[in-house]
């Protein structure tokens, strides 16, 4: 059986700006104190907040940013979901990056 290992941040999430700044530096963090980690999770809304007038229409430089994490540090990234505007609907999605 392998072991994999996940870790759960929980930080402060602005509701006015983007927190995504701060989720690298999170991530940064987490893989220099537990090396073995293979998965990150952020809550919900992490990102940008709860509020729905920070829904995105494209969310792929936002996903990019999380894939170039992924890929430097060879983990998983759930950054939580994030809030995405399609035509006059808001959806709530969220992201598993390998």
């Amino acid at each position: 059986m392998r072991h994999f290992a996940i870790a759960g941040v929980q930080m402060f999430v602005s509701a006015t700006h983007r927190n995504i700044e701060m989720m690298k530096h999170k991530i940064e963090l987490t893989v220099s104190i537990y090396p073995w980690v293979n998965m990150i999770v952020f809550s919900e809304l992490c990102a940008f907040g709860p509020l729905t007038s920070h829904a995105l229409e494209d969310t792929s430089s936002v996903e990019a940013v999380f894939c170039d994490l992924a890929r430097k540090h060879s983990i998983w990234i759930v950054p939580g979901s994030i809030y995405q505007r399609r035509g006059n609907e808001i959806f709530n999605m969220c992201i598993a990056i390998n």
